[in-house]
């Protein structure tokens, strides 16, 4: 009964030390500038195996150049895929692995 308790107390101590991380982390992300973050389009097709369809649409996406080091040719790319929701430049705040990524390996 005794491991049990400390077992419960040394999980809620290691819950709490994460927590607090994450809401570091939340706090410094919250400061994204929006005009920090490019909006883009790209035009692909509608049907790609329908020769004839000549439809196609545009798919747009954010760009946020933040953490890119430009003079670094191998900096990576990293992506987040969206599509469950209305498209805003707001998708880039708050994604901790995104940034927390991006910042640590100056990557796009």
């Amino acid at each position: 009964m005794l491991l049990l308790a400390l077992c419960v107390i040394c999980s809620y101590a290691k819950l709490s030390l994460n927590q607090q991380v994450m809401q570091q982390i939340s706090q410094s992300f919250m400061t994204l500038e929006l005009n920090e973050v490019e909006s883009m389009t790209y035009t692909v097709p509608l049907d790609h195996f329908n020769a004839n369809n000549q439809n196609d649409f545009d798919i747009q996406y954010f760009v946020n150049k933040k953490f890119l080091d430009a003079n670094d040719p191998n900096a990576p790319l990293f992506v987040l895929l969206g599509g469950e929701g209305p498209a805003s430049p707001k998708v880039l705040q708050n994604n901790y692995v995104i940034d927390s990524l991006a910042k640590k390996h100056k990557g796009l």
